[in-house]
């Protein structure tokens, strides 16, 4: 087994791997809130940021392993909580969501609040602490090695 890094346009990318070559594919889009990524606009109006998608998991369905798993990370703003949703039902129209998580991305116990968020200061809204982490498959009926992806179950 290795491991090969490609610097190049996602879409292109996966298109030039042989059709249903790959057992897992994972990504992170931009959110598309604004952010400074420097080579990115991360604020197309919501439809062509939208069909962007559908291209990215076009190319996704076309490497995946009918028996693949596509993990989805997508993040939101209390400014635009809906782009996540918005995002999977993008996904939606190829894939089948098999499972849903929660990234807790921070939390508050004892009087401690422990790992990592940006603080939002305001009167309106609270800090986003957590993000959507969607696993898709092309079935919906693909076997997962549950305890190593969840959270496991002392009884």
């Amino acid at each position: 087994m290795f491991n090969k890094i490609l610097n190049q346009d996602c879409v292109a990318g996966m298109l030039g791997l042989p059709a249903k070559s790959i057992d897992i594919v994972t990504t992170s889009p931009p959110y598309n809130l604004g952010i400074n990524y420097g080579v990115y606009q991360d604020d197309l109006p919501r439809q062509e940021y939208l069909t962007w998608l559908n291209s990215v998991f076009a190319a996704v369905d076309h490497c995946l392993k009918d028996q693949g798993h596509f993990w989805l990370n997508v993040g939101y703003s209390n400014v635009d909580p809906w782009v996540a949703m918005d995002v999977a039902q993008v996904a939606r129209k190829r894939f089948v969501l098999q499972n849903s998580f929660v990234w807790v991305k921070s939390i508050y116990v004892n009087g401690k609040t422990s790992g990592h968020f940006k603080p939002v200061n305001s009167k309106r809204f609270a800090s986003p602490t957590w993000e959507h982490h969607f696993h898709f498959t092309k079935t919906g009926n693909v076997e997962i090695d549950r305890l190593a992806v969840g959270v496991p179950y002392e009884y």
